[in-house]
């Protein structure tokens, strides 16, 4: 217990210092514990200082109205697209999915195979399989169904690779 409390401790005064990944962690500990405010203000730090998981995390609760935050579209968007702008897969994949659904937004499947694009070259399967998707449809970029084709098999490869990978572990 003692060791734990330090860690904390040691974990706020880095948050303090403008560590923002120690804010998210110190984050996750408070929602562990189910502190849900102190979570949020946390995460807050943590997103301020620039930290892509923060941003996810909190885009993902706003979309789903989770941990204390309302569900809110548009701020869900907001913190996708600031993970996005970090380069952040899951983000990029879940903000092209909101343009692609019209999901707080006007649907757009330019902008969805825009951020799918940079959620796959950041090696998201997932984005990789929306983007297959849509080239065999042709929505938002030209219909190609080799294209497709080849998106489906790196992303099973990536797949498997990581399954490969946790089995080694």
């Amino acid at each position: 217990p003692e060791s734990r409390e330090l860690g904390e401790a040691y974990l706020e005064q880095a948050s303090e210092f403008g560590h923002a990944e120690a804010a998210y962690y110190l984050a996750m500990v408070h929602r562990e514990r189910g502190s849900l405010l102190a979570m949020r203000a946390r995460l807050e730090r943590a997103a301020s200082l620039g930290y892509a998981e923060a941003h996810f995390c909190m885009g993902d609760m706003c979309y789903h109205g989770t941990d204390g935050f309302a569900v809110s579209l548009p701020l869900a968007m907001s913190h996708f697209a600031a993970a996005g702008r970090m380069r952040h897969p899951g983000a990029l994949t879940s903000l092209g999915a909101m343009f692609y659904g019209g999901m707080g937004t006007k649907r757009d499947p330019s902008k969805a195979f825009q951020a799918y694009q940079l959620a796959a070259e950041c090696g998201s399967t997932q984005a990789m399989r929306n983007l297959a998707s849509m080239h065999m449809k042709g929505e938002g970029c030209e219909k190609d169904a080799k294209k497709a084709k080849y998106l489906l098999k790196v992303a099973d490869d990536g797949d498997r690779e990581a399954e490969e990978a946790q089995a080694r572990m």
